[in-house]
């Protein structure tokens, strides 16, 4: 029973992960292409890879447990 939990906690996390992605590169790369019409090509890469990083530190969680849980 706690197997078939952990199971669906996976799913969820990697289903999470995956419309998070889907979600936030698309709007990162928006915001970044409006910040470079406004302020200059250098402040839209900034935001983008600002964007980025804050995105890999709010899924280092999420990749951290799947990588604990493949190794049990």
């Amino acid at each position: 029973r706690v197997e078939v939990k952990t199971r669906i906690n996976n799913y969820l996390n990697k289903l999470l992960f995956v419309i998070a992605m889907s979600v936030f590169i698309p709007n990162m790369y928006f915001v970044s292409m409006v910040f470079s019409q406004k302020l200059g090509t250098a402040a839209g890469v900034a935001s983008f890879i600002i964007g980025l990083l804050f995105m890999m530190l709010n899924s280092a969680p999420v990749i951290t447990g799947i990588v604990q849980q493949r190794k049990d």
